[in-house]
């Protein structure tokens, strides 16, 4: 019967694992067991005796979920009227910038740059959406994308005092992505003077950020010029821009990433910064992505050095800030399995990915669309859950939330059933092998967790 048994083999360097999905645990076991649940094979009394402890410690159920359904269907409602928090408005689908791999580059089937901009009666109405919809929320969210949103600065500044001046009793944080090559003076004082968050894309050093990043009608990289920005600003607030500015890098698979990486290790204005990072992805993509096989060792190498400074093993010092983002995922990983102890799975349930479309993070496009976060494509209609002067398409956002439902039959049986990433954004790509990029995704980073749970890594 070991077939029906909901569980997933790891086969790591310090033992063999089970991954028991009903309990959302990851239990050791002996070398003979772990034989017996991978072929079938029972040839000793220790194995009979190691499966039935496990089935009377609540393992090895054959529990599948039932039916689909998102848990937050039933409040759904409640969500959307009372809890939307955080706003994300596109100011401009224009940009200064023409990056390679941007989706609005019109390198992609999705998105291109437009001269479109939003208008400050969209943008008022978008805000006054937010206030009229976040009566439990005690704290609001507004952001600023684009384009390159500094491109209407004018109009950042009328949403900032708007909301300032009429969210009552709410605090309100502010954040915005951005190229940072417009930044002046100005424009550096009033986003430290409202605590603004700040997340600039720099991909590493001028050869690597040149080679994606240049100004729109010219083969002109803007390294320089953003690198100029960064150290006034450092210059004028170094307090301030110690904790409030981010980096984002994109990183080619075909570049060195050992160069990146010592990069933000090492240069004075981003050493001492938050940093995440993304592989540009081919999906949608009218060209393929070449993965360089020198990448995918400067990669694990990078990941490697990273789990002996966790050890203890390494100093601090010595990490590649840019590797953080894989451990940080290792700590989720850890998280949910602390977190999230059950008896069996419920009856009916859902796959982990998709958020309550609209509350999470709200972006409103130009055109007073509404989706729900930046990274769908707003062009998509399936993706489009409503317009500020309508309100919530609740068709659209239950479609969404019942995703599961499309794929149901080949979801029940998936042992990451509940760690699943498929939402909104990856939605297409479930027949496309995102699927078992997930797969491998989340195994690997089991592996890694119990590997370092084994050296002696506490997960607090």
């Amino acid at each position: 019967m070991k077939e029906k048994y909901f569980i997933h083999l790891l086969d790591t360097p310090v033992g063999k694992y089970i991954y028991d999905v009903n309990t959302n645990s990851i239990i050791e076991i002996g070398e003979g067991t772990f034989e017996y649940l991978k072929c079938g094979k029972k040839n000793t009394n220790q194995v009979d005796r190691d499966i039935q402890k496990m089935i009377k410690q609540g393992y090895l159920k054959t529990t599948r979920v039932e039916k689909a359904k998102n848990p937050s269907i039933d409040y759904i409602e409640d969500f959307l009227n009372n809890r939307v928090a955080y706003l994300v408005l596109q100011v401009t689908q224009g940009c200064n910038l023409r990056c390679k791999y941007c989706v609005y580059s019109g390198g992609y089937d999705t998105r291109t740059h437009t001269k479109k901009r939003m208008n400050y009666k969209t943008a008022i109405k978008a805000i006054d959406f937010l206030i009229e919809h976040s009566k439990d929320e005690d704290t609001l969210y507004l952001g600023f994308y684009g384009g390159e949103p500094l491109l209407e600065f004018e109009l950042i500044k009328m949403c900032v005092k708007y909301i300032n001046k009429n969210a009552f009793g709410k605090k309100v944080e502010f954040n915005i992505t951005t190229n940072a090559t417009l930044l002046t003076e100005n424009i550096v004082d009033f986003l430290v003077e409202n605590n603004f968050q700040i997340l600039v894309s720099l991909d590493g050093p001028k050869e690597t950020h040149d080679l994606s990043r240049q100004f729109a009608g010219s083969d002109e990289g803007c390294f320089n010029k953003l690198m100029d920005n960064l150290k006034f600003f450092q210059l004028k607030y170094p307090e301030f821009y110690k904790n409030r500015v981010s980096f984002n890098s994109v990183i080619l698979p075909d570049n060195h990433l050992k160069s990146i990486e010592e990069f933000f290790s090492t240069n004075p204005l981003v050493k001492e910064n938050a940093i995440t990072s993304s592989v540009v992805s081919d999906v949608y993509s009218k060209s393929t992505i070449k993965i360089d096989e020198k990448y995918v060792i400067d990669e694990q190498y990078g990941e490697f050095i990273l789990f002996l400074s966790k050890l203890g093993w390494f100093k601090n010092e010595q990490v590649l800030n840019i590797a953080e983002q894989n451990f940080r995922n290792i700590e989720d990983l850890a998280d949910n399995l602390m977190k999230y102890k059950r008896s069996e799975l419920p009856k009916e349930w859902q796959h982990g990915g998709p958020c309550v479309p609209g509350m999470k993070r709200l972006f409103v496009n130009v055109e007073g669309k509404m989706c729900p976060c930046e990274k769908v494509s707003e062009i998509a209609d399936q993706n489009v859950i409503g317009h500020i002067d309508k309100g919530f398409d609740m068709n659209k956002v239950l479609a969404i939330l019942n995703q599961g439902n499309k794929y149901f039959e080949k979801c029940k049986d998936c042992w990451i059933f509940s760690l699943c990433g498929v939402c909104a954004l990856t939605n297409d790509m479930v027949n496309n092998g995102y699927c078992e990029l997930q797969k491998k995704d989340v195994e690997r980073r089991m592996i890694n967790y119990i590997i370092l749970k084994k050296l002696g890594l506490e997960f607090v």
